[in-house]
């Protein structure tokens, strides 16, 4: 097999909780207080265009029956979705949506900040509001409870963290299973896990009993690893930016002997409420529009600092081979 390699987001890069994709629990380090120094990056404030300026088209007219849909999101949830230092907000989600929003007269969209985490999602079902974004991944579970649209919002590249010295024989999921190795448990209510369960589903040779659990401390699973209790543990990057690379992360005493890989490029979704299919009916009829005009690609290239859109297609890989 050969192993996939991409850039490293900038260490700079504040938490976007590990719950971000799912229900586990976020850092506790990553304090409302400590978000006050995010960096903000190139908002549409400082640089980053609207999708008609970047697509040369105009927005349509509201129509006079307009519905305004309130969608939650994480306030600081950089690069996802956050409130900038202006007091606006943006993030690839948010512009995402702007985008659309712009292209559906009979729906507004308002944006409504969240300290973010499972609050997104009781707020969607309570009925304050309409929608939520937080890079979800579509699951069992929230299908059962949430209108998803058929077609995804963005693409979120998830992998493993591991020792230095076993990145050459541990860096996706068939060369865990191969080297007989430990992943850090996976939270059975976390995109995550409905990831891992498809991989061994669909590689039945290669499946291994995964341990599920949850965590309370996300700095405790790079512990686990950095002392060998575990082999690897399957998180997003920007979790591993913030609490190991950052000087400040409450894992960064691990820095020089663990590292991050990519091993699965996940669609994401909008998630509306189940009374809301027509307006996710509506997002489906726009945003191909969105996706063919490059727009994607572009927010990846000045939020992220890499477009994996570009490396991964818009329904990624999957699994990395």
């Amino acid at each position: 097999m050969k192993r996939k390699t991409i850039s490293i987001i900038s260490a700079t890069l504040v938490t976007l909780a590990l719950t971000a994709c799912g229900n586990s629990a976020a850092p506790t380090d990553a304090s409302v207080a400590k978000q006050e120094e995010v960096q903000y990056g190139n908002t549409q404030y400082e640089g980053l265009q609207s999708y008609t300026e970047y697509a040369g088209v105009e927005a349509a007219a509201d129509s006079e029956n307009v519905k305004t849909i309130t969608i939650a999101y994480g306030y600081s949830a950089y690069p996802i979705a956050y409130t900038t230092k202006d007091g606006g907000v943006s993030g690839y989600d948010i512009e995402m949506l702007k985008a659309v929003d712009a292209l559906l007269p009979d729906y507004k969209f308002e944006f409504v900040p969240s300290a973010g985490g499972d609050d997104l999602l009781l707020g969607v079902q309570s009925g304050k509001t309409n929608g939520a974004v937080r890079n979800w991944f579509q699951t069992e579970e929230r299908r059962q409870i949430f209108t998803f649209p058929e077609k995804n919002l963005g693409l979120s590249v998830t992998g493993l963290t591991v020792k230095k010295e076993n990145i050459d024989t541990i860096y996706d999921f068939a060369t865990v299973s191969e080297a007989g190795g430990h992943l850090v448990p996976v939270d059975p209510g976390d995109g995550h896990y409905t990831v891992l369960k498809k991989w061994c589903e669909a590689n039945p040779d290669k499946a291994w009993d995964f341990e599920t659990g949850q965590l309370t401390n996300s700095a405790d699973a790079y512990a686990w690893v950095a002392e060998g209790r575990y082999d690897a543990y399957f998180s997003l990057e920007v979790g591993f930016n913030a609490l190991v690379v950052a000087e400040d992360g409450s894992a960064h005493q691990y820095a020089d002997q663990l590292t991050w890989t990519p091993c699965a490029a996940i669609p994401t979704y909008v998630i509306f409420s189940a009374n809301d299919k027509d307006v996710a009916d509506a997002f489906d009829s726009v945003i191909d529009q969105v996706w063919d005009s490059g727009y994607a690609s572009y927010i990846q290239e000045n939020l992220y600092g890499v477009d994996y859109i570009s490396l991964y297609g818009r329904d990624g890989l999957g699994f990395s081979q």
